[in-house]
């Protein structure tokens, strides 16, 4: 009889493990990205730091939160809602594509004024003004790193794999107990 608890417990510990790894796997949390961006027109640059939203892919973006360590020109960058300018209002897209903006863009206020910064297709990116809405191309924009949807990779959780862990030993104490019983009734 002891024989067939000792060959059981194997299976008892790969059944488990086989649970825990179908159980515990899940997506790792979404946490808040980060892009540098620059960009020039006119002889003026701007630059600072996207901080986003978790990816979201049915948008294929992140949302622009706000900006840290913007400058334009040497004047600070404060990031503005959505809708806050733009003819079509500014949405605050960073698209995880080649664009790397939409048509609506990121606005943002520096020395008292407001721009939104925006792409065409065709045409690329351009900037407009509080001052004057008219689009100026820009000379260049860029974001490092470029915003790529996330991979997919399940990560178990840890407290999920010791749950796991502490249900097999149970399972297998409970077990060995149940046969020790039934070989002590058989004797009795």
């Amino acid at each position: 009889m002891l024989q067939t608890q000792v060959s059981f417990l194997p299976l008892v510990a790969a059944a488990t493990a086989a649970f825990g790894t179908i159980l515990g796997l899940s997506s790792a949390p979404a946490l808040a990205d980060s892009f540098n961006f620059s960009y020039s027109v006119s002889g003026i640059t701007a630059s600072g730091v996207f901080i986003t939203n978790p990816y979201d892919p049915s948008t294929n973006s992140y949302l622009i939160t706000s900006i840290d360590g913007g400058q334009r020109d040497g004047n600070p960058i404060t990031l503005l809602p959505p809708g806050a300018l733009g003819a079509a209002g500014n949405d605050n897209l960073l698209i995880a594509n080649p664009s790397l903006l939409d048509e609506r863009g990121f606005s943002y206020s520096a020395g008292g004024i407001e721009y939104n910064v925006f792409s065409i297709t065709p045409g690329g990116p351009f900037e407009e003004s509080s001052q004057n809405f008219t689009a100026i191309p820009l000379t260049s924009f860029a974001v490092t790193p470029p915003p790529t949807p996330p991979s997919t990779t399940l990560v178990p959780e840890p407290s999920e794999e010791m749950a796991v862990v502490v249900m097999g030993v149970w399972i297998a104490r409970v077990w060995g107990l149940r046969k020790k019983n039934a070989v002590l009734s058989q004797h009795a």
